[in-house]
């Protein structure tokens, strides 16, 4: 309480940080900031929590008794039975029943709250997520665009081979090695940077290992998956080439 030895309580991280060799407890220790001068004791240890924005933050983190500091601000959790929007007025009244010159404003659901502290790394997650459909789709489009000028210029090719008795099931399987041959590198490569770039954009899956193996496992399926699809029209007009019409052109 008031006039008594500061105290402070102190965050794993914060263990890790500075005292991961030695006894936490006990040592004294200074903030900085304005209130730099005063010395706090270490009484106890607590869990690192999630500190907004949806994502485990690991800072390093103090908290000090507000009888201590003397701070007015005080944040409240009530848990309600019932719905929660409906319990701002007896709240207040409860509030007003204790001491009437304390305000009580802010009032919201921890949903409420949530998702305006979540607001902007999904705002930033939804575009990111479209801009990727949309390189996803030009990649795709690009990918078709080549196979098919490769089956154009080598319809003489085709031409002859099915002449001579090639099956076109055979072919359509040729055009669809070569996109995936051209489809390899560009996924090892697209992975390999994600890879890197990943613990940067962390913050925008809101949680989720930004390295899950599942995760690049199913973004490897996918673009294969589309390419492929890509490459099915060029590798059908690639089987169905005909012959004859093929030599008379020629």
């Amino acid at each position: 309480g008031v006039g008594s030895l500061p105290a402070a309580l102190v965050n794993e991280a914060f263990v890790q940080r500075f005292s991961a060799e030695a006894e936490v407890l006990g040592r004294r220790i200074r903030l900085a900031g304005a209130d730099s001068a005063t010395w706090y004791t270490v009484v106890g240890v607590v869990a690192d929590v999630d500190m907004g924005g949806g994502e485990r933050i690991r800072d390093d983190r103090v908290y000090l008794s507000l009888r201590q500091t003397g701070q007015s601000d005080l944040l409240s959790m009530v848990r309600a039975q019932r719905d929660p929007t409906a319990q701002a007025s007896p709240l207040r009244q409860v509030v007003a029943g204790v001491n009437r010159d304390v305000p009580v404003s802010g009032v919201r659901t921890l949903a409420d709250a949530h998702a305006y502290m979540t607001r902007v790394p999904r705002a930033m997650a939804g575009m990111a997520m479209g801009g990727g459909t949309a390189g996803l789709l030009v990649a795709a489009v690009g990918l078709y665009g080549l196979l098919a000028f490769q089956v154009r210029q080598r319809r003489r090719e085709l031409g002859v081979r099915l002449a001579m008795g090639a099956d076109g099931r055979r072919l359509a399987r040729d055009v669809v090695e070569v996109a995936f041959r051209q489809l390899a590198p560009a996924v090892a490569v697209g992975l390999t940077l994600a890879w890197l770039v990943a613990p940067v954009l962390g913050v925008l899956l809101l949680g989720l290992n930004p390295r899950s193996p599942g995760t690049f496992t199913g973004v490897a399926v996918l673009f294969v998956a589309v390419g492929l699809v890509a490459a099915l029209v060029p590798a059908l007009r690639a089987a169905r080439v005909d012959p004859a019409q093929v030599l008379r052109e020629e």
